[in-house]
């Protein structure tokens, strides 16, 4: 039986939640585009809408990922760290926006938050479980 530690638990609920999220935003910007921005205002630019539909994809492929590798955490513990990254590297995509161009609405807010502390708290539970692993076996 495959049992997993209270840490490794805890990845894979975050790891299927990124998915999740990832799938429906991603399927949400594919379909809609630029309309489909919560409290999007204005004309639709055609090279901007162009753009987001084409790297919704990628956002969708990540949450994939993310999903694979909940499902064989110890098997795919390698790639968590990288999992970390990118996510934090989207929230730091988002406060530059904010610095250069200007605040976005609360709720992009709240998720620049996520961006920058989920992966914290994934790094954490990475090294705690890993640190267990090397733990000698009890009888």
């Amino acid at each position: 039986m495959n049992s997993y530690s209270r840490g490794e638990s805890i990845l894979k609920v975050i790891l299927i939640m990124i998915f999740i999220v990832a799938l429906a935003t991603g399927i949400n910007l594919f379909v809609r585009g630029v309309g489909g921005i919560p409290d999007f205002q204005g004309q639709i630019n055609a090279s901007i809408d162009n753009e987001l539909r084409f790297l919704s994809i990628f956002w969708v492929a990540f949450g994939c990922f993310c999903l694979s590798v909940s499902k064989g955490m110890r098997e795919n513990r390698k790639y968590i760290p990288y999992i970390a990254l990118i996510f934090f590297l989207s929230g730091v995509g988002r406060l530059i926006s904010w610095l250069n161009v200007g605040e976005p609405i609360p709720l992009f807010i709240g998720v620049m938050a996520l961006e920058l502390l989920l992966p914290i708290l994934i790094f954490g539970l990475f090294f705690k479980t890993r640190a267990n692993d090397n733990l000698p076996l009890q009888a």
